[in-house]
């Protein structure tokens, strides 16, 4: 069982008890039954579940659905990988371990517990605060690609932003994430 605070909670004023099920959680052996349009979409829904906790406020939501979106339906992740950093060989974790690995941090960011330890509180803490990065980076992208057409394929679909000079906080940011994901196995 899983304490998440949140204000919309069902059971108290400020927190929800969400059994570890189905709903939440891709188990093991779903990770390696299902195929893969069954799994994205499976997946998808889990992460698209999540969206109530992620904050109060709508706007907050709605960044989220649409990094979501991205993330799923449109992002090249193996070429941005490969223009991120172009020294590294293949990722070592599996395309489909690595999704789960991301849920799992999506749910330790939204968990906390009277029975968690100090180091399970900042673990929690951390996670809330990458997530906020993550969707506020994405927010600001967002707003910029919504000014010019032509700036959805230079940011989204070719991403020669890793490649210029106007967009270097952007490009270490990139790198930053990019090493974050190799080293906790996820994609963020």
């Amino acid at each position: 069982m899983v304490l998440i605070e949140s204000k919309r909670a069902a059971i108290t004023s400020s927190k929800i008890f969400i059994n570890a099920s189905h709903n939440f959680y891709i188990s093991q052996e779903q990770v390696q039954t299902l195929g893969d349009k069954e799994f994205l979409s499976a997946s998808y829904r889990r992460f698209f579940r999540m969206k109530q906790f992620v904050s109060k406020r709508q706007m907050v939501k709605d960044s989220y659905a649409t990094y979501l979106r991205y993330k799923f339906k449109i992002e090249d992740y193996e070429l941005k990988r490969k223009k991120v950093l172009p020294d590294c060989h293949s990722s070592a974790t599996d395309f489909r371990t690595a999704v789960r690995n991301s849920l799992q941090f999506m749910i330790r960011a939204f968990s906390f517990g009277d029975e968690y330890t100090a180091e399970m509180v900042t673990d929690s803490y951390k996670c809330k605060k990458i997530l906020k990065n993550l969707l506020t980076v994405d927010y600001h992208r967002n707003r910029l690609i919504n000014r010019s057409s032509k700036m959805y394929a230079y940011y989204r679909r070719d991403f020669k932003f890793l490649s210029d000079d106007r967009n270097y906080g952007l490009r270490q940011y990139e790198e930053n994430l990019m090493r974050l994901n190799e080293s906790l196995g996820t994609r963020l």
